[in-house]
């Protein structure tokens, strides 16, 4: 059955040879975007067996990266669709492994000592800081990696560092480790 006369051939012959244009991705917002920006400082004690009075011997500060897993534990904080276990990041793990750190990493290069997280501190808008220490005769060696994880083995990795000078953590000494988050929308 054809078409009635009042069917419009030419718009027909025009949309056959000229397609419409494919629907183009939307722009790049031009507003505001979200962000984390992180500071590992790592101060190592000489700790008097005695007394139990520190001495600093050593302080590094380091800028980590949110890996892979850390960015969709964060994304799983908005999830409405599938029902998600909220697991914190409660535990701190230092090692020996100085490979440069990947988005893609899920553990650290050579973990030495996993400890539960001890304070964590609400500081300015959209800042807090997680502070773990690891005692005397706890994770020693040549202490070069520090992350973040929701378990006390395994688990998921939040975040990795790997610091610019290994710090030298012998059976006398304690390091305390602490990770300031800064959450932007810039």
């Amino acid at each position: 059955m054809l078409p009635d006369d009042d069917y419009n051939w030419q718009a027909f012959a025009r949309a056959t040879r000229y397609p419409a244009a494919p629907v183009a991705a939307p722009p790049e917002p031009t507003g505001r975007r979200f962000g984390v920006d992180g500071v590992i400082t790592a101060d190592l004690y000489d700790v008097d067996p005695v007394t139990g009075e520190r001495v600093l011997v050593q302080h590094e500060v380091s800028h980590n990266t949110v890996v892979n897993a850390g960015l969709n534990w964060l994304r799983s904080l908005f999830d409405g669709i599938t029902p998600v276990a909220f697991v914190r990041q409660a535990y701190a793990a230092i090692g020996t492994g100085g490979t440069a750190v990947s988005a893609s990493d899920t553990a650290l290069g050579t973990e030495t000592a996993r400890e539960a997280i001890e304070t964590y501190a609400a500081g300015g808008t959209g800042v807090c800081t997680i502070t773990c220490e690891f005692a005397a005769g706890v994770g020693t060696g040549l202490i070069a990696e520090a992350g973040l994880f929701d378990a006390n083995a395994a688990g998921n990795m939040f975040d990795r560092t790997v610091f610019g000078s290994a710090i030298d953590k012998t059976a006398g000494r304690s390091l305390t480790v602490s990770w300031t988050f800064t959450f932007t929308s810039t």
